[in-house]
């Protein structure tokens, strides 16, 4: 018991500091915000952040050959999108190179305005990040087979027929 009880603690300290981490870093966000950002703007980017997780929710739910890879590399790449096209405009000045010229001075790799979609800058975000999330988590399931625990998981929330 005196085992449990160490890691019990470890990992309790574990997320004291990821959560004092969080809290610190979102205060540098808001210090640094050059947009003077209303919190209600920063909600909605939260949101869209949060959104990552919807492609593996939904996909792991209704599709057999969904995976732990698939879903961990839509994650990642959705992540990483969202924060190229609202997390970057959001603490750089709008004239900066990035946000005028794209990233590497490449026209079609501006944040609000990628491969020359203009919208809304919340909805373009959403919508490259997800889209991206959603292709990374097709190719990341079908790049390799479900490790037999996937599938014994799967099988409890994805029964093989829907009889009564």
């Amino acid at each position: 018991t005196s085992e449990n009880e160490d890691w019990s603690t470890l990992i309790l300290n574990v997320r004291r500091g990821a959560i004092f981490i969080l809290l610190f870093i979102a205060f540098l966000y808001y210090r640094e915000s050059t947009n003077s950002a209303r919190l209600s703007s920063i909600g909605l980017m939260s949101f869209a952040a949060i959104a990552q997780f919807a492609p593996a929710l939904v996909g792991g739910l209704i599709w057999r050959g969904a995976n732990g890879r698939g879903a961990a590399l839509g994650m990642v790449a959705g992540i990483l999108v969202w924060g190229y096209t609202l997390l970057v405009p959001s603490l750089v000045p709008p004239d900066t190179g990035i946000i005028v010229h794209g990233l590497f001075g490449f026209e079609a790799l501006r944040p609000q305005a990628l491969f020359g979609t203009v919208a809304e800058p919340l909805n373009h975000g959403v919508l490259w990040s997800l889209s991206i999330n959603a292709l990374f988590f097709v190719f990341g399931s079908l790049s390799r087979a479900s490790v037999p625990l996937e599938r014994i998981q799967a099988s409890i929330f994805v029964p093989r027929e829907a009889g009564p």
